[in-house]
């Protein structure tokens, strides 16, 4: 193409063809429920693991994923959040 201002017309078309794809990050994705904030892991060690805890060791954090786990802990722990 020789003519700079066609080929920027003919960029300009075929960008508005597919409106989606150009604002396809604009989307909101904002909680909507009421108590959102629990949710949220307790302690970084879970977090840490992708809250798949099942592998690690009891501690006092146990009770928030699988308080079966508290009968196994030996030693007795404190947990602030």
């Amino acid at each position: 193409m020789k003519n700079p201002i066609l080929s920027v017309a003919y960029a300009a078309m075929i960008t508005m063809m597919f409106p989606l794809e150009a604002l396809a990050q604009l989307g909101h994705r904002t909680l909507t429920t009421g108590a959102s904030f629990l949710l949220l892991s307790p302690d970084a060690r879970t977090t840490g693991v992708a809250e798949a805890s099942t592998g690690l060791l009891p501690d006092a954090n146990s009770v928030f994923t699988n308080a079966a786990k508290l009968s196994f802990a030996g030693n007795k722990g404190l947990s602030f959040s």
